[in-house]
């Protein structure tokens, strides 16, 4: 586990014509359906697939760290888990996806993880020991419960099929392009306040995209469950929380973290600071949890436990 970010992968083609589909779905305003959950056959088969793509040939003999969805459940860590080793692993380890952004952003909990994936925004509370609270994690996996509702959004594709309504692209790959290139969060509303003419300028493009630019991030923030209510509705359960976690592609747009920050009063801090940093934040909090010890053959779940000791040790 290096301290770089990983080489882009081959996206799976199930996933690319998932994507695709919703994109398509997005741009016509129609939801979209929800992907079928995987079961561990098939996440051994994506694990061995992304092993090949960067030359270490089989899963055979390897030590893995597999970052699962945010809010797993045990018993699926617990299958997949049992799948790799079945698989051939020498060694396997299951993180969620919310911990290890916590690691790679190195702070102490309570805090709250948002992260701003392609199909989704997820905001999850992380008490005080390291964990996600048992209220929230179980609630996750209820489609119909009030817990799960409240923590899901839209994510990454939205903002850029907004900015392909208005753009006329036609193409997903080709609007993430834009977005990453272009798009840019106001520190306000622009249906509360109006953009300066400043802004404007600096949103100013050779196609005439001004407005585009700011309005297509609007999306992340729009009621009823906008990123800002995730948060607030996370934060009430990680009591005492002192930091916001951003992670995720979507969140590295410019400006991003000031809205957040203009938003979500109270003196908590965001991080990481640097708007690239929280790109593959994840995966270095990954990498970070693999370099430790802990790791675990037998299906039970590494917590932050070790972080959280070194953190306190070094604040004495």
């Amino acid at each position: 586990a290096g301290g770089r970010a990983p080489a882009p992968l081959p996206v799976p083609t199930a996933i690319a014509a998932d994507r695709a589909k919703r994109f398509e779905n997005l741009k016509s305003e129609t939801p979209a359906a929800r992907r079928p959950r995987e079961d561990a056959a098939a996440v051994v088969r994506r694990v061995a697939d992304a092993v090949a793509a960067v030359g270490l040939g089989s899963i055979e003999g390897l030590s893995l760290c597999v970052v699962s969805p945010h809010l797993a459940s045990e018993s699926s860590r617990t299958r997949s888990l049992n799948a790799l080793l079945s698989a051939g692993a020498r060694r396997a380890r299951i993180e969620d996806a919310t911990l290890c952004a916590v690691a790679g952003a190195g702070v102490a909990p309570p805090c709250v993880v948002l992260d701003v994936g392609a199909t989704e925004s997820v905001a999850v509370p992380v008490d005080r020991d390291g964990r996600v609270p048992d209220a929230v994690r179980e609630g996750a996996h209820n489609i119909h419960s009030h817990a799960y509702t409240r923590l899901r959004h839209v994510g990454f594709d939205g903002v850029a099929a907004a900015l392909a309504r208005s753009a006329g692209i036609e193409d997903l790959n080709k609007a993430e392009e834009a977005v990453r290139a272009l798009a840019y969060c106001r520190h306000v509303s622009p249906a509360r306040v109006l953009p300066s003419a400043e802004e404007l300028e600096f949103c100013a493009t050779a196609d005439g995209l001004s407005s585009a630019r700011f309005e297509c991030v609007e999306a992340l923030f729009a009621e009823p469950t906008g990123v800002v209510k995730l948060v607030r509705a996370a934060a009430a359960r990680a009591s005492d929380a002192s930091a916001i976690v951003l992670a995720g592609g979507g969140t590295a747009v410019r400006g991003f973290g000031r809205r957040i920050r203009r938003e979500l009063s109270g003196g908590k801090e965001v991080v990481p600071a640097d708007n690239d940093a929280r790109r593959d934040l994840v995966w270095r909090g990954a990498a970070r949890l693999a370099r430790g010890d802990g790791w675990a053959d037998d299906g039970r779940r590494t917590s932050l436990d070790a972080l959280l000791a070194a953190k306190r040790r070094s604040q004495a």
